[in-house]
């Protein structure tokens, strides 16, 4: 059994009277493409939003590499490791894609920052995860595919380990799909674990290789993607057959 790089455990968090999540447990394998599905309001973004530090849990536990982990707020969680790529992608207007990239985590010599190493680090990242930017484009001037690619190298540059993909096919062409893709399967291949947030069935049979499924901030399955179908996921997803 491959090791576990992430563990939540008995995830509680509740809105008044609502439990957005109720005693959900998620086993994550390193290296993999966990894909996280569910309607809207099953769960998914707030147990994401506990994982990254958005939201804290009102009960449970969080484990990376079996180690227990607890984070003082976003940055923290990023320092451990945790990186995130919303749905709607936080970026400077104005600046280049360099920029943007190394805002806040700039390499400095002495007190000057030092834009080589930083366009030497971040070309190392791009190649090593098959990414090709114009580093000194203006982020105004990129498409939507690019830009996303954009808030996926900024994790990589802060050393993410385990990325956190939100609905991110929601805003692609096909074309843009199969990049992001390609790219995912690049970054799992070289290590990194991914959690796909999303209930695009199909897209999810195409590239996870695990599948949690929730259903009104409770997990209903846990399954290998390749013993899976749309219509067992559909089931457990909506608590019925569906037609």
């Amino acid at each position: 059994m491959d090791a576990y790089k992430l563990e939540m455990r008995h995830i509680c968090k509740a809105f008044g009277s609502l439990a957005a999540t109720d005693n959900i447990d998620l086993y994550v394998r390193k290296g993999t493409v966990h894909a996280i599905i569910g309607e809207n309001g099953a769960g998914k973004s707030t147990l994401m939003s506990i994982l990254s530090s958005v939201q804290r849990q009102d009960s449970g536990d969080i484990l990376i590499d079996g180690r227990p982990a607890s984070f003082k707020d976003p940055l923290d969680a990023v320092r451990h490791g945790i990186g995130m790529v919303y749905q709607e992608f936080m970026q400077f207007r104005g600046l280049t894609v360099l920029d943007n990239i190394i805002m806040g985590y700039e390499i400095k010599k002495g007190p000057f920052i030092d834009k080589k190493a930083s366009r030497k680090r971040l070309e190392q990242i791009c190649a090593d995860s098959g990414f090709s930017l114009p580093l000194d484009t203006l982020v105004d001037d990129l498409p939507v595919a690019l830009l996303q690619q954009v808030e996926i190298v900024k994790v990589l540059y802060k050393n993410a380990d385990i990325i956190i993909l939100d609905e991110p096919t929601s805003v692609l062409t096909p074309q843009g799909i199969e990049g992001l893709f390609q790219a995912i399967r690049s970054l799992a291949a070289k290590e990194k674990t991914i959690l796909l947030i999303t209930h695009k069935l199909k897209e999810v049979l195409a590239i996870a290789d695990d599948i949690t499924v929730l259903k009104n901030g409770k997990v209903t399955g846990r399954l290998i993607a390749s013993e899976a179908d749309e219509s067992l996921l559909a089931r457990l997803m909506v608590g019925r057959e569906v037609m």
